[in-house]
């Protein structure tokens, strides 16, 4: 490769648009004098409803049960058959990654090279990853009722090999019917990816459809659900057609060892977690109607650990404030005909409390 070379695929690296992260507790105490104690993170969708003791209770036995200086093989089948039972389908349908995104790169890079179609709003790590690998990207648009243009959307279609649905979806939090998918999975013979990492926190699930529809994969996650964002563990569930290409195209060793035992560890207290997804569903029906009685905003029904809501309030305007008094929230700009969605994470009820005397008192002072 001459020098040339190199420099133009510099040149076309720094044309990317990278994943941007929410700006952490850390960076708004330096901005803000705000003591750390003093700030709630409600931007990442992390799940805050897990004890701090009993995440340093499962990662202390994840420590010491594990001999670290071992490849974890043996502990990969362990999650392997509890995850199986979870989900109630055959372990050989599942594949388990370095977190849902590492799984998404996978997929893309096996199935994506036509193109890959989505409809936004949605994840913007999806097309990230496909502007890295040169991957042609296309989408349609959700309106702000969340409906579909068929026809749009079957027109990019017709060009990509890949479909990324994400079900509950990120930003808006709302679940895609079923029938939809049927309706493109009939005419498409690509790949149907639905992003389900937001599962746990919806009534409609749709982990069994990969058995019946061979083209379809259902990726997820144990980073909001179970609480556990920091382990990087993900997996997927495909049909054992599929499933054959993936296994062989999967890293060896994806995950470490300590994150195995931590997934096998939690995947032990299910009955727990559905405890406290019981309560996430609570909090969340409280907020969405609390956030309703505000004037000249749109909050969006949700199926997630989370409510977004629109608006046209200046989104840099409004994230400023809330940071002053100690909430790290997410804006998105022009989204929906909107000048500024909002997505604020599924709190504590106490927590959350605070976030509407405090919205109310900026809306009372027009922001």
């Amino acid at each position: 490769m001459s020098p040339d070379e190199i420099d133009l695929i510099i040149k076309n690296l720094k044309k990317i648009r990278p994943y941007t992260q929410g700006e952490s507790i850390s960076d708004i105490s330096t901005r803000t004098g705000l003591s750390t104690s003093k700030i709630v993170k409600l931007n990442a969708n992390e799940n805050l409803f897990v004890p701090m003791d009993f995440t340093l209770k499962i990662a202390k036995r994840a420590a010491e049960e594990v001999d670290h200086r071992m490849y974890p093989s043996g502990l990969e089948n362990e999650v392997y058959e509890k995850l199986s039972d979870y989900l109630k389908i055959d372990k050989n349908n599942i594949l388990i990654g370095f977190g849902s995104d590492q799984l998404i790169d996978l997929l893309i890079v096996l199935f994506g090279k036509k193109g890959v179609t989505t409809i936004h709003p949605t994840y913007t790590y999806y097309r990230a990853r496909c502007e890295l690998y040169g991957v042609p990207y296309r989408f349609t648009l959700f309106d702000k009722n969340l409906n579909i243009n068929m026809n749009e959307l079957k027109n990019c279609l017709r060009k990509s090999s890949m479909f990324i649905l994400c079900s509950p979806n990120n930003p808006t939090g709302h679940v895609i019917s079923e029938n939809i998918i049927e309706d493109i999975a009939e005419e498409f013979n690509g790949i149907i990816v639905l992003d389900e990492i937001y599962a746990e926190f919806s009534d409609t699930q749709f982990h069994k459809l990969p058995l019946e529809m061979k083209n379809v994969v259902v990726i997820r996650s144990f980073s909001k659900a179970f609480g556990a964002a920091g382990i990087r563990l993900g997996y997927l569930v495909a049909s054992k057609k599929l499933m054959e290409i993936l296994r062989k195209c999967q890293q060896p060793y994806p995950v470490t060892g300590f994150s195995l035992k931590y997934a096998s560890l939690l995947l032990d207290e299910v009955d727990y977690f559905k405890e406290l997804w019981k309560q996430i569903k609570e909090t969340r029906k409280w907020f969405y109607e609390e956030l309703k009685k505000f004037k000249n905003i749109h909050v969006f029904p949700s199926q997630t650990n989370f409510v977004s809501f629109g608006s046209f309030i200046d989104g840099m305007k409004l994230y400023e404030e809330f940071a002053k008094k100690g909430y790290l929230i997410r804006v998105f700009s022009n989204v929906m005909g909107f000048k500024t969605l909002t997505r604020v994470t599924i709190a504590p009820k106490n927590i959350l409390e605070g976030f509407i005397r405090d919205f109310s008192e900026l809306m009372k002072n027009a922001i």
